[in-house]
């Protein structure tokens, strides 16, 4: 059991980790999506970084499931 418990915060602790990661990278890419210079395409460059975003999310609740599935196991 304590094997488990040791296990079991090991992920948590990557996880938060993977969530600091991820909040630092997501306030870059908005921050680089205010400061897009007027002359590029916009409308390109604020979709590219929305995916981005949006793929760093999706990569957070990977990483959270990946997390509860081991504390289950």
């Amino acid at each position: 059991m304590e094997k488990k418990a040791d296990s079991v915060a090991r992920y948590y602790d990557e996880l938060k980790e993977a969530k600091a990661k991820f909040v630092v990278e997501k306030r870059a890419l908005e921050a680089a999506l205010r400061d897009a210079q007027p002359g590029e395409d916009e409308a390109e460059a604020r979709h590219a970084l929305i995916y981005q975003i949006e793929e760093l999310q999706a990569n957070l609740v990977g990483a959270a499931r990946h997390g509860f599935d081991n504390a289950i196991d």
